[in-house]
């Protein structure tokens, strides 16, 4: 089981329903991968311009409530992304397991 701080453009290709963000997100929670978020992350979502519909925004809404919230402390901030070796398909990871 890995902690993984997932990158915003992630997080916004499986709100458009991307496929491969769909897939993605489906495989880290079955492997029983934790999914964090940060602030940042969140305050970027939801200053998107699509969030200005009702339902959009309520379907971002509906995910931010659904994942784990992580400080990015500069140790965090330091890491590299994880590649495809890790984390499968996507870039945009960083492993916050240690944490």
């Amino acid at each position: 089981m890995r902690r993984l701080l997932i990158d915003t453009d992630i997080f916004i290709d499986f709100l458009r329903g991307n496929a491969e963000a769909v897939k993605f997100f489906g495989k880290l929670w079955s492997c029983g991968d934790i999914i964090f978020s940060s602030v940042i992350i969140e305050a970027e979502l939801l200053s998107g311009k699509s969030c200005e519909r009702l339902d959009v925004g309520q379907k971002t809404e509906t995910l931010i409530n659904t994942i784990n919230k992580i400080n990015v402390c500069p140790d965090i901030a330091k890491r590299q992304e994880s590649t495809e070796g890790n984390t499968g398909e996507f870039t945009g990871c960083i492993d916050c397991s240690d944490r």
